[in-house]
This record gives C-alpha cells, sequence and structure tokens, in this order.
C-alpha cells in the first residue's frame, strides 16, 4: 500500500481533477501491453487510456448492460477498439472471463469496494489462475490509519455504504503487494 503525494487542500475543477486521474492511470500502467479493467462502468478510464495513445489491447468488464452500451457507441464513434464484456465479478464464470485471462495487467478503480463479501475470494482466484498477472487496485483508503481529514471521510463514507473496508488484510492475507 502506498501513501503519495502531499496533504492540502487544492479546490480544483472536475477537468483538473479528470486530468490528474488520467495522469495517475498512464502511469501506473508501465509497459503493459494490454489491459483489462473490471468494474469499468461506462469505460472512462479505458477511453481516456485510448485517447492518450495505448496500443495495446483493452478489455472492461462491468454488470451494467447500459454502461457497456456507452462503450460500444463510443467505439463505433471513434474506433477505440475497446472489448467489452457484461460480467458479475460475483458469478462462478469469473475465472473464464476473457476481460481476466487475457490481458497482462487487470486494474479496478473504486470497484472492489462494492465487493465486500467477495472481494477476497474474486482476487484469491485470480492470484490462484494467474500467479504472473499484474494488478492494479485503486480502491478507497479505508482499512488504512487515516493520516488526514479526507481519509478519514473515506473511512465514514464507505462505512455508511457498506463497503469494502477491509482491502489491506484481504491483500496481507493472499501475499499480494
Amino acid at each position: 500500500l502506498r501513501r503519495s503525494g502531499h496533504y492540502f487542500v487544492k479546490v480544483q475543477s472536475n477537468f483538473e481533477f479528470l486530468r490528474k486521474k488520467e495522469s495517475l492511470l498512464c502511469d501506473l500502467i508501465g509497459d503493459s501491453k494490454s489491459l483489462g479493467e473490471l468494474g469499468c462502468g461506462s469505460g472512462w478510464n479505458l477511453m481516456v487510456l485510448r485517447a492518450n495513445g495505448f496500443k495495446g489491447e483493452l478489455y472492461g468488464a462491468d454488470i451494467s448492460e447500459t454502461g457497456l452500451q456507452v462503450i460500444e457507441i463510443a467505439n463505433k464513434k471513434w474506433n477505440l477498439q475497446i472489448r467489452t464484456e457484461l460480467l458479475d465479478l460475483n458469478s462462478s464464470q469469473v475465472g473464464e472471463s476473457r476481460t481476466i485471462t487475457q490481458p497482462d495487467t487487470l486494474f479496478t478503480y473504486l470497484a472492489l469496494e462494492q465487493l465486500p463479501l467477495t472481494t477476497s475470494h474474486l482476487l484469491g482466484l485470480i492470484k490462484q489462475k494467474f500467479p504472473l498477472k499484474k494488478m492494479i487496485l485503486i480502491e478507497s483508503a479505508t482499512g488504512l490509519v487515516p493520516y488526514h481529514y479526507s481519509e478519514l471521510l473515506s473511512i465514514i463514507y464507505v462505512y455508511r455504504r457498506d463497503y469494502l473496508s477491509n482491502l489491506p488484510k484481504i491483500l496481507s492475507d493472499l501475499s499480494i503487494k
């Protein structure tokens, strides 16, 4: 687990926030040749990566048919070539998902927190079946000691929503860095 950056309050526009998020994603994927996003929603992260020059294969899986339809519309309009897959991350078929099996790197962006009862099983399955697969998990700061009021707010939010609150322990138990 990594804490990066300086903790200070900065008021910024939504556009500025999205540009910083875009920069973070590009930095984290590094030299990955193909990416799969679990819980991709309407594909914003994948579209941004493609727009910034990611040439490899992109996969997105989500439980929302509507979100995946947005990606398909964008694919047709801008030839993004993002492969989509309707997938319930709680299902028994998750191990055969092409979004998990095909790319060399998997990532999530605030998706696992919505799976408080099955995250351990999902990550354990991925680790067991694909031990060399790189995983980038961008999730809330819950489970950490709050060093800043924003982390405390995140903890309160996750608790109120009944979201996953023990990701650091799950990762430790599974020996995932």
